[in-house]
């Protein structure tokens, strides 16, 4: 059985402005004027930092979610070789820092815009561009499967073994007979699947959201957020994005359309995460919002 995973151990109390100030500024120099907070996401505390010279976005990791922005620096800096539209990397503070020790900093480029989520309208335009992303994405080929392990090779020989590896499975079985039943259900029928055809993993980006997409202030889309990627079936991808935005079935290959059953599964383990992360941060409100559509998931998959 998989370890237990603290969500709640981030440690964000004791960083003060104060000493994330001085770590940026010994680890890079900055003369720093002014750092202001932003209220995204439910993981990592991010900023804005004016200097004299520019203006950069960082992000801090909590103290459970190890190497992660390393991670992610290894992803954006994969994508940078595609020419793919991501922030430029300013560097990266390693958790081994003296100033904020566990945790790290990446600083990137800052990208003035709006979030696509904040648009009124969304076009088929706009959603094949975010298409292409994933597609370049899904053309590095990654050794194994999984997490990423410090050597950017997965963390699990097999698919499978990925896909029933969930994190405070025990607590999510606890919520309900109900829930527990489905759940049981679902990795019975992820065990029946063949994944041998996969061999290799393919990079996933693994937590869509319109708010890592901005348009720029020239009309340019990039993508951000990049942390939670890891390697696996890039269907798994796909049935996040079309759970949350159905119009994306479009952009998909007719070997991925065929899939449904395997793409409704996907939707579920994706979903069980959620509901793994949400009860153990004792979010409620957030919980119940994922069982919801967890159970949504499960009735269209039983006509199917």
């Amino acid at each position: 059985m998989r370890n237990f995973i603290n969500y709640n151990n981030t440690d964000f109390e004791n960083l003060t402005d104060g000493v994330i100030t001085k770590e940026l500024e010994e680890k890079f120099h900055f003369e720093i004027i002014s750092m202001s907070h932003i209220d995204t996401g439910h993981v990592n505390k991010c900023v804005v930092v004016e200097t004299q010279e520019n203006t950069f976005f960082c992000k801090i990791s909590p103290l459970w979610y190890k190497k992660s922005l390393s991670r992610e620096k290894w992803c954006l800096n994969k994508l940078l070789t595609r020419k793919v539209l991501v922030p430029k990397i300013v560097g990266l503070v390693e958790d081994n820092n003296e100033n904020i020790p566990g945790h790290e900093i990446l600083v990137l480029e800052y990208i003035p815009g709006k979030l696509i989520s904040q648009l009124p309208n969304i076009s088929d335009d706009i959603l094949e561009k975010i298409s292409k992303v994933y597609c370049c994405l899904h053309s590095f080929e990654v050794k194994k499967f999984g997490w990423l392990d410090p050597n950017f090779i997965g963390d699990k020989d097999g698919w499978l073994d990925f896909l029933l590896d969930i994190e405070n499975l025990d607590l999510c079985r606890s919520i309900s007979k109900e829930l527990n039943k489905k759940i049981n259900f679902l990795l019975n029928n992820l065990k029946k699947f063949d994944f041998k055809s996969l061999k290799n993993g393919r990079l996933l980006y693994g937590d869509f959201n319109l708010d890592n997409f901005i348009l720029s202030l020239s009309g340019e889309i990039y993508a951000l957020d990049f942390q939670n990627c890891f390697s696996g079936d890039p269907l798994y991808d796909y049935s996040i994005i079309i759970d949350k935005y159905p119009s994306f079935v479009k952009f998909l290959n007719s070997e991925q359309k065929i899939q449904k059953r395997l793409l409704k599964l996907y939707t579920l383990r994706y979903l069980l995460t959620r509901i793994s992360y949400f009860i153990q941060k004792n979010d409620f409100e957030l919980t119940n919002f994922y069982i919801k559509r967890f159970n949504s998931v499960y009735q269209k998959l039983n006509i199917i």
